[in-house]
């Protein structure tokens, strides 16, 4: 059985600055930090050395994923099916002014963040052999089953390119309000806008399948075109002469259409003390909130 040893490391520097004037105060912050992962298979065997073959393996030396009946739950041994490297540095400035009026204490703002997913992620590029039921192993059959208990088994190897380097900058600002309408009652007003911009990577290597642009071919067999669609399949228009593919439709940069330019979110809360101690308070809001996608969603 493989061991796999992780590493991880994470660091994080976050100067902060802040200019105090009458009736108001701003705060100036800028945030750097370096998040980095490492998963490294510590493989006592290798597949060569039980008379195994496979065209990774000099990348990848170590076993493949071995199954032995699944169906039953078997046990499994080799180097798990994905195995990631990997680290994420990160970078924001933002600046925050506060300023104090009668009964309002009104607080605007905005940010920028700059992030980075520098991945290498190795799926099933040491291979996985699944085998339904032990007798199925025994036997070497990674077919359907030849017994009444077992259904199918897989063989399978991943190759291609497995770096990535993802980059996206996100921009957002906001307004709000704190009213002291009395001594007990106080309405905060809010406004958030964001734009989240999705990641592109910076060589292009990524692809996809827009149903919008699908052509068939006209080519048909059996009641199915024959071959990949004659239009439809999409590439990164920044990809690489070596990983740009001839036929492949460029689009933009970053593929993904969710670039949405309307994210206002509007806050609004209310705090009420009803008795004069001040020790009892009942407190109500609403707020409409954005989230950015994963940047592993967009690598998929």
């Amino acid at each position: 059985m493989c061991d796999k040893q992780e590493r991880h490391a994470q660091f994080a520097l976050q100067p902060h600055q802040h200019i105090e004037q009458r009736d108001a105060d701003r705060h100036i912050h800028h945030r750097d930090s370096f998040i980095r992962h490492d998963e490294v298979p510590q493989e006592s065997v290798e597949d060569r050395s039980i008379g195994m073959q496979r065209s990774t393996a000099s990348q990848y030396p170590g076993l493949p994923l071995i199954v032995m009946g699944g169906d039953e739950g078997g046990a499994a041994i080799g180097t798990s099916s994905i195995t990631y490297r990997g680290s994420t540095p990160m970078r924001s400035f933002a600046d925050v002014l506060s300023l104090q009026r009668g009964a309002h204490n009104l607080r605007l703002g905005g940010e920028v963040q700059h992030s980075e997913w520098r991945a290498r992620a190795a799926v099933f590029s040491y291979g996985e052999l699944d085998f339904p039921t032990f007798k199925d192993f025994l036997i070497g059959n990674t077919g359907p089953s030849q017994f009444a208990d077992g259904t199918f088994a897989f063989a399978h190897l991943g190759t291609g390119l497995q770096d990535r380097d993802f980059l996206t900058t996100d921009y957002h600002l906001f307004i709000q309000d704190e009213w002291k309408v009395s001594p007990r009652f106080t309405v905060n007003l809010g406004l958030r806008y964001e734009l989240d911009l999705p990641p592109y990577d910076t060589q292009g290597r990524i692809g996809g399948f827009d149903p919008e642009l699908y052509v068939p071919r006209m080519e048909v067999t059996g009641g199915f075109p024959v071959g990949p669609p004659a239009q439809g399949i999409i590439e990164a228009g920044n990809a690489l002469p070596q990983y740009s593919l001839p036929g492949v439709l460029r689009v933009g940069k970053r593929m993904a259409k969710s670039i949405d330019p309307n994210n206002f979110g509007p806050r609004i809360g209310l705090a009420w003390s009803p008795l004069g101690s001040g020790r009892l308070a009942l407190r109500a809001g609403y707020g409409i909130y954005y989230d950015s996608t994963l940047f592993g969603t967009y690598e998929q």
